[in-house]
């Protein structure tokens, strides 16, 4: 597996200098226009903090761990594993959002080790870095591991950045959904009760 560029990539400016200010001495401003809803996405990305949700990378080549890290160390908490074995290890002790392993690993590749992190978690959203010799194998074993996508190497970091922020949304919104699930049956169990205690009442 190839050594990846270990530049980290910088940060996009908030604002962009110099942009003037809105000169109110000529009178009350129209009515502003309802936002798009591209930027309600984009302020909402401004106030999720996807360092809440760790991502576990598994890779046995330490200077693309290294490469990885400089990129993506501010925006994202990342722990890694350098094998299927140790990372399975990590899974035991720590929950996390995203699970990313390289394909081409000595003593367990990337997907066998997927298929056991999917009995210790379940709900993490599971990714493959692979080579393209490597992409016909793996789609024959996509399903087993339940692998949400595949980055081939050499990665673009900003493309990734781009598929690690989707794929920590994706965990948000499926974990979301679990907690309101959970809920109402918790609610509909608490209704069946209170119905089966009034009914006894009115049998004594």
């Amino acid at each position: 597996m190839g050594v990846l560029n270990p530049q980290p990539v910088p940060m996009e400016p908030h604002l962009r200098q110099n942009q003037a200010l809105p000169d109110e001495s000529s009178g009350p401003r129209p009515a502003a226009s309802p936002p798009a809803s591209s930027d309600v996405r984009d302020r909402a990305d401004a106030v999720l903090d996807y360092r809440a949700y760790p991502i576990l990378v598994v890779d046995d080549e330490p200077e693309n761990m290294t490469a990885f890290e400089l990129n993506f160390k501010r925006d994202f908490t990342i722990l890694t594993a350098t094998s299927g074995a140790e990372a399975l290890d990590v899974l035991e002790s720590q929950n996390v959002a995203l699970i990313i392993t390289d394909q081409r690993m000595p003593g367990m590749n990337g997907v066998t080790f997927l298929e056991q992190a999917l009995e210790r978690q379940p709900h993490a959203v599971r990714m493959v870095l692979t080579g393209y010799a490597d992409i016909s194998s793996l789609i024959a074993s996509v399903n087993s591991g339940r692998i949400w996508h595949y980055i081939t190497k050499p990665w673009d970091p900003n493309e990734l950045r781009i598929n690690l922020r989707h794929a920590i949304d994706r965990y948000r919104l499926a974990s979301e959904n679990q907690r309101l699930v959970d809920e109402l049956q918790q609610t509909n169990n608490e209704l069946a009760k209170k119905i089966r205690e009034r009914t006894s009442e009115l049998e004594d």
